[in-house]
């Protein structure tokens, strides 16, 4: 679906985290893709690779799992098929702060956050990379249990976009970075 190229892989090497960068991300925990086929995207993810569905907001974003982690995927209804963003995990809190900090120093300030999402639970941090694609910081991220666990659905509301009140909803500009570039995909 979309044109998308997806690589699989098993038996990867796992790395210890690192003891000298206890402020660094530790793996690529989500990445949310913009697509114009949100329910024939779901489905592929669905029967084909077999992802869970977590929770929706609303009938714009889905958050599909396949470990205990809430979403490792988030499908986002666009006009376009694109990447909205990529998310790392920090350690915990201090550690996106300290991130956060590091990256001001650098000259890149927070496009939205610091808060703490409704689905997922998780605290964010989102900044855009030299390339303007967005990227995200978080930590915390709600912990899944197939045998209890039920999706619902989250209402698109800005006090449910950020939690804490700190954020609130994305600032016009920067959604524009989440819209991302269309993607012809790999035929394109």
């Amino acid at each position: 679906p979309d044109n998308r190229l997806l690589r699989l892989s098993c038996g990867v090497e796992q790395y210890p985290d690192s003891p000298d960068r206890p402020d660094a991300p530790r793996k690529i925990t989500h990445v949310v893709l913009n697509t114009p086929q949100l329910e024939k995207l779901l489905h592929f993810y669905e029967e084909a690779l077999g992802f869970r569905i977590s929770d929706w907001s609303e009938n714009q974003m889905v958050f599909i799992r396949c470990n205990s982690d809430h979403h490792a995927i988030s499908l986002n209804r666009a006009d376009h098929a694109s990447l909205n963003h990529i998310a790392f995990e920090m350690p915990n809190v201090d550690a996106l702060m300290r991130g956060i900090g590091r990256l001001k120093t650098k000259g890149k300030p927070v496009g939205w956050g610091i808060g703490r999402h409704g689905p997922g639970n998780n605290v964010f941090a989102y900044f855009t990379d030299p390339n303007d694609f967005v990227v995200e910081y978080t930590t915390e991220v709600q912990q899944v249990d197939d045998a209890t666990h039920e999706p619902q659905v989250w209402r698109r509301v800005p006090h449910l976009m950020d939690r804490w009140g700190t954020a609130g909803p994305p600032p016009p500009g920067f959604r524009d970075y989440m819209a991302g570039k269309p993607d012809p995909g790999w035929q394109g």
